[in-house]
């Protein structure tokens, strides 16, 4: 047998155990009349009077009232069913054309209804419960009578699409929900936030890879977005090299080729060059690298913004262009090469135009806050995307010129900034782009990865958005590897693109590595056994790889199949001398690459430093009767 380096595995403190919270079970009440398309979402109907029994100490509602419904039908609550009852947040989808069908005048009418679900949580001191939810179609979610979430959309039921932090008090809490409909699927369901593991993650990131790679044409394009010459395959390439595809891979080079035999003028198209030819790092390309840069730095206009410049779309600046070019400058000169410095001094001054007038708000704890976001031009709407675009820029002209920025400038910048965050963090959402809907959906999701970075936050607004956005993007990914949010025509290429760069934190210094984020693995390279581990408690832990001498000394006939006996985990504290087995799994005829189907989950008794190692029983081929066995 053969000792190579084990993973060294630390985590926090496991929580202690206390008394959980209990669950009443839940109440239904409809249905009512509405007309979705006049905002019935938000439209304040008799039950919700209720909200005010509901504050914090009170008793809860009244569950006997009677109400006027559609068709002028007497409603009461109706508590429902034992499998709506249960002692868990999450009882299922709550179908509510089932538990409240329209009365027998209005049958098999299921457009235009409002409903409302009610249950009571008892906890024994404060807690927080972090959850997801769905509805079909629009929902208001109150707790203890504050309004955690307001989405007038037609959707189908998508569980993860809300996040919520129920912030409990000691004895009841109330738990309100109103629900309306547009017409057909009715339906809500709310369930605990479980964070996504890095093994999905990694997954996910390889499937869309695949995805843009398979769908490469001969000519090295993808065949969209042809108005910007070879833009849209220097930003596929950037994409793939951000995302750890080896710099001469043939996808790689054919799309870099594309740029080379067609026209890449537009600001856009330079831009995602720049990023391109730096992120391949190749010396050969340093000149061209070098000119693009100029190019670029010479289309800047009066305004200090950039517009879309020679792409058939008009000369008016706006945030998107502007926060590329700045993108692509700021990559430019961490390589190394000279960008003008009033290129960041007049970017500054132009994107700190479309900031809108700061105005106080309401956060979901009931705080009034300044906020102000950003407008795509001067002076029009303001929404996500464009907010986070705004956020971007300034931090990145914050981060190249220093001190170099005039002290006013600094100061305007510093607090359009904290109004930019205080915005975001009132509009913090993953299933659209806020104040635009489905427009530009995944560019509202991306930007949130790059305000992030060039922050150096993990939360904003009190969310985790790496794991929160990650947990989102996995379960939206489609079986194909792609994404595509609103369905739209080629932007299953655009939208894989920001979902992936999003899951590779692209935007701070050091992506375009594999993935390590929250992964604990063995790194001798001459190991014979390769682990990986992700999480905490529990912490999943599986075998990556086996040594290619293994392979060919135990593989049968076909030169790639194991016949694993069992798989066994061991174990020991730091500072400990024995490693304890944890597990041990049965095994199987299993090729190489599939041996990650061994994973274990384990709970660590006690917090502090662990050493974790396998041991691998492979019987040899008939042909050799010998035992053998691999430690990592």
């Amino acid at each position: 047998m053969r000792l190579s380096p084990w993973i060294v595995i630390c985590f926090g403190a496991l929580a202690g155990v206390a008394r959980a919270q209990e669950f009443g079970a839940w109440h239904a009440l409809g249905r009512f009349d509405s007309v979705f398309d006049k905002g019935s979402t938000s439209v304040v109907l008799a039950p919700e009077r209720l909200l005010k029994s509901m504050l914090p100490g009170a008793n809860g509602p009244d569950l006997a009232q009677i109400y006027d419904g559609t068709a002028k039908e007497k409603l009461a609550w109706t508590k429902l069913g034992p499998d709506y009852s249960a002692n868990v947040l999450d009882v299922g989808k709550l179908d509510l054309n089932l538990l409240c069908p329209p009365p027998p005048s209005r049958k098999d009418q299921l457009d235009n209804a409002v409903c409302y679900l009610y249950r009571r949580i008892d906890a024994p001191s404060e807690m927080e419960l972090r959850a997801t939810l769905g509805s079909d179609d629009g929902t208001r979610v109150w707790l203890n009578g504050a309004l955690l979430v307001d989405a007038h959309v037609a959707r189908a039921l998508a569980v993860g699409d809300e996040g919520v932090v129920l912030k409990l008090r000691a004895g009841a809490n109330h738990l309100f929900v109103k629900v309306t409909n547009l017409g057909g699927a009715y339906a809500f369901q709310i369930r605990p936030w479980k964070k996504v593991t890095q093994q999905a993650i990694n997954e996910a990131i390889d499937r869309g890879v695949a995805f843009l790679i398979q769908q490469q044409l001969l000519d090295g394009s993808w065949g969209c977005w042809e108005n910007f010459g070879g833009g849209h395959a220097a930003f596929t390439a950037y994409t793939l090299l951000k995302c750890g595809v080896p710099r001469d891979h043939a996808a790689v080079r054919m799309a870099l080729a594309v740029t080379e035999r067609r026209e890449v003028d537009s600001t856009y198209g330079l831009a995602c060059l720049i990023l391109a030819l730096e992120a391949q790092g190749d010396a050969a390309t340093r000149e061209r690298l070098r000119d693009s840069v100029q190019r670029l730095a010479e289309k800047q206009s009066s305004t200090g913004m950039y517009d879309y410049a020679d792409s058939g779309h008009g000369e008016v600046p706006d945030m998107s262009n502007t926060l590329y070019a700045a993108l692509a400058l700021r990559a430019a000169q961490q390589a190394g090469l000279d960008v003008p410095e009033i290129v960041w001094t007049k970017l500054a001054n132009g994107t700190l135009r479309c900031l809108e007038r700061e105005h106080d708000a309401v956060d979901r704890d009931g705080v009034e806050r300044r906020i102000a976001g950003f407008s795509y031009r001067a002076s029009e709407g303001v929404f996500g995307s464009v907010t986070t675009g705004g956020l971007s820029v300034l931090t990145i002209c914050e981060e190249m010129a220093g001190d170099r920025l005039a002290p006013a400038l600094r100061a305007r910048i510093a607090q359009a900034k904290l109004l930019a965050l205080a915005w975001l963090a009132q509009h913090m959402t993953w299933r659209d782009n806020p104040g635009l809907g489905v427009g530009h959906h995944y560019f509202w999701i991306y930007g949130l990865e790059r305000v992030g970075a060039l922050l150096d936050v993990d939360e904003i607004g009190g969310v985790d958005w790496y794991w929160d956005g990650a947990t989102y993007l996995v379960a939206a990914q489609r079986a194909d590897g792609s994404w595509n949010s609103g369905n739209y025509a080629d932007f299953e290429f655009l939208d894989t693109h920001l979902a992936l760069l999003f899951l590779k934190k692209a935007t701070a210094r050091g992506s375009g590595e594999t993935s390590k984020v929250g992964v604990f693995e063995t790194t001798d390279a001459a190991a014979q056994v390769s682990l990986r581990a992700t999480g905490d408690t529990p912490l999943t832990i599986w075998v990556t790889g086996v040594a290619d001498a293994l392979v060919a000394d135990c593989a049968a006939a076909d030169g790639a199949t194991l016949d694993v006996e069992k798989l066994e985990y061991h174990a020991r504290y730091d500072g400990e001398t024995n490693f304890a087995l944890i597990e041990s799994i049965a095994g199987a005829n299993v090729r190489r690459a599939e041996l990650q189907r061994f994973a274990v989950r384990h709970v660590f008794e006690r917090r502090g430093k662990w050493w974790v190692k396998a041991k691998l029983f492979v019987r040899a081929p008939p042909a050799d009767a010998r035992a053998r066995t691999a430690w990592p």
